[in-house]
């Protein structure tokens, strides 16, 4: 079946999104980078980013990036003896995007008859390429002119985070400048850095840059900023075409190889080549999804059909090469405040993100990488109680801001997608041997660890001896102890007191202790398949003294259900709940991700606190909270889906920008939010679910 044969329309009213005059923004993903594309009132143009991955082995932190080109390209059309750029969003008449390929409209006023648009640019993401290829079609009665000019970052230097072994180094290492040089014989503008680390040239020699299919007129190369770095002019006769492409690759050698491949075919081969690919892709999704819940997808309707189909396709576009997932591909934040917002990988999110999709049936693509992933990425080293091995927010990295508090989650999430790793593949390398450790050894450092802040003068613990309870200083990232600067901005009116307006200096909450509860309960399992009764004994009374502990201090009779978590002020301790800002979704993972076996309280506990959740809609206006409730909670399943689809029909704009994912599942409901990995995932898992309904 064919479901690429789609085209963006029906997901939104194109005429709409030119009513608002705005610029538009939009994205498409390659195999390890993001190729950010926007159309305003000057031009149409695109920047690169892109993550080296040393042939696919870990030591290179996942969530930093280098800049494609180490600059952006601007385009520029002029024909008919006008010198107005023809490419801009005053004559754009139409947008096509696919989360492989993009078509952009352009009319000049030429005349063409009115058969078809004077000029169509399109960008593709070749399958199975770090390639990005571009075609613009002349279909007006007048020869045009094209130049391509690339501007260089004003910071020419190539930044990127290296890892020995497994502990942070430098965290700005630099490549050198950044170098240009324009083969004219191969027609190829290589960009490279003058100065890799020495021992890591053999690997990680990153290179990018643009190939022509066709000589240009003329090309011009500047050495230094701020002129433009490199220039190409063409002209393009009626009726015809140029194309050529930009790249990446970790050497010079990879780079030569992909370029003979690319090149060998035409653009409309590329086009087929992949949409047959995609085509395949979301045919053999569907019959797993299918299998793996019992349902018939084609009761969905055709329009929600065509989101699933396009939704897979965008999150399978953003799993790199060594498990890692781009949180989001976030053109607006790029555009509007040169700044790549998501362009991370979390371990919280990526691990919700790929695990609600194993849950349908989709195993093989996201297992095992995530696993791999998990299993070799963390961080280490001599705390002030000795040596711990931990994982953190990001991969490989502490956040080092005014405090050094890790996010106590990640515990989770690492135990967790080892533990469903075992389950789903049946391979025991991932809760045996080192990888049985290191689960063990993230445990003690949350118990146990402690590590000094030279900002407060003190040892950081993440477990509260007062309660023998797990406690948070980070809510959702942002430090509840910084006032008034905290990483969301000021916390003096985030995370205080709702009753008494006092500072907070730490939270017991729901979510964590939940967490390490099922942390406890699964390594349990795990002990007792390494034949390791002590270990065992020790992971069940844990679990169990937890439990009556949750059960103690968070359990709410006249409510009827768990709250939120307590809170400890200047004076002492107070109930926080759902409502409390964002903790809500904080909630809501707590019931939605372990496995219900897993969880210190019976199924129907679970539903009552559910419902809850779900009447006070305690997900801060997030769609991926409420993706969590609908995926689990049958009853509000359909109402929430609809509303979750409903809103990615409509226009996103954000900054004075038209936000352009059209069918995409965004992070938050409502407009100024981006596409978010664990939002689209639990939608997609809970779509795929009403299908039975």
């Amino acid at each position: 079946m064919a479901y690429m044969q789609f085209s963006a329309h029906g997901f939104d009213n194109f005429e709409d999104v030119l009513k608002l005059k705005k610029p538009i923004a939009t994205s498409l993903t390659m195999t390890d980078g993001v190729v950010y594309f926007k159309t305003d009132n000057a031009a149409a143009s695109c920047g690169f980013v892109y993550r080296p991955y040393l042939s696919g082995k870990p030591p290179v932190i996942p969530f930093r990036h280098l800049w494609g080109l180490n600059g952006s390209m601007e385009l520029n059309l002029s024909a008919g003896g006008k010198t107005e750029n023809l490419l801009t969003r005053a004559h754009l008449t139409d947008m096509q995007r696919k989360p492989y390929h993009l078509l952009c409209s352009f009319d000049s006023g030429l005349g063409n008859n009115g058969e078809t648009s004077d000029f169509n640019l399109e960008l593709l993401s070749a399958a199975g390429e770090n390639a990005m290829l571009y075609s613009l079609a002349n279909n007006s009665s007048q020869p045009a002119r094209l130049q391509i000019k690339i501007r260089p970052r004003q910071e020419r230097k190539g930044l990127y985070t290296l890892v020995e072994g497994k502990r942070n180094v430098d965290m700005n290492v630099s490549l050198g400048d950044a170098v240009y040089a324009y083969d004219s014989d191969k027609m190829v503008l290589w960009q490279s850095y003058d100065d890799p680390p020495a021992d890591r040239a053999k690997d990680l020699d990153p290179v990018s840059g643009l190939v022509f299919n066709s000589k240009p007129e003329s090309v011009s190369l500047a050495s230094s900023y701020p002129a433009d770095g490199f220039v190409a002019n063409f002209t393009v006769p009626a009726k015809s075409s140029v194309s050529f492409f930009y790249f990446f690759s970790d050497n010079r050698p990879e780079a030569e190889s992909a370029i003979s491949g690319v090149r060998a075919f035409d653009f409309e081969y590329w086009k087929k080549k992949t949409a047959r690919h995609w085509d395949d892709y979301v045919s053999g999704a569907r019959a797993r999804i299918e299998k793996t819940l019992d349902v018939s997808l084609d009761k969905l309707s055709g329009l929600r059909q065509k989101q699933l189909a396009y939704n897979l396709i965008e999150v399978r576009s953003l799993l790199s090469r060594n498990g890692a997932i781009y949180a989001s591909p976030a053109a607006v934040f790029y555009y509007s405040s040169n700044s790549v917002g998501y362009w991370q990988s979390y371990v919280r999110d990526d691990s919700i993100a790929l695990l609600d999709l194993t849950e349908i049936g989709l195993v093989e693509e996201y297992m095992r990488p995530h696993a791999e992933l998990v299993m070799h990425n963390y961080n280490q080293g001599e705390l002030t109680n000795g040596f711990h091995r931990w994982w953190d927010q990001f991969y490989f990295y502490r956040q080092n801001m005014k405090t050094d508090f890790s996010q106590v989650d990640s515990a989770f999430y690492g135990i967790w997608s080892l533990y469903k790793a075992w389950q789903q593949l049946g391979d025991d390398r991932y809760i045996t041997g080192d990888a049985y450790q290191l689960m063990k050894d993230n445990i003690k450092y949350y118990t146990t660890g402690a590590a000094y802040d030279p900002h407060k003068d003190k040892n950081i613990t993440y477990y509260d001896k007062m309660k023998n309870m797990y406690r948070e200083y980070l809510i959702n990232e942002a430090d509840i102890t910084e006032d008034p600067n905290g990483v969301w901005g000021d916390t003096k009116e985030w995370y205080r007191s709702p009753a008494t307006n006092k500072k907070f200096h730490f939270v017991n909450s729901f979510y964590i202790n939940v967490l390490f509860y099922a942390n406890y309960s699964m390594m349990a399992e795990i002990a007792q398949y390494n034949n390791n009764q002590e270990d065992r004994q020790h992971f069940v009374e844990q679990a169990q003294k937890l439990k009556k502990i949750i059960n103690k201090e968070l359990w709410r009779e006249d409510k009827g259900r768990f709250i939120a978590g307590i809170a400890y002020n200047e004076d002492g301790w107070e109930d926080i709940d759902f409502d409390w800002y964002n903790i809500g979704f904080d909630y809501i993972w707590a019931l939605t991700l372990p496995d219900e076996k897993h969880l210190p309280f019976e199924a129907e506990v679970k539903r009552k606190c559910l419902e809850a959740a779900y009447k006070h809609e305690c997900w801060d206006n997030t769609v991926f909270g409420a993706a969590e409730v609908a995926s689990d909670l049958p009853s509000a399943r359909k109402d929430i889906v609809n509303r979750i689809f409903n809103d990615a029909l409509s226009i996103k704009t954000y900054n004075d920008y038209v936000y352009y994912f059209p069918g995409i599942i965004s992070e938050c409901f409502g407009n100024a939010t981006a596409p978010q990995i664990f939002a689209i995932s639990p939608s997609i898992n809970a779509l795929c679910r009403t299908a039975s309904e």
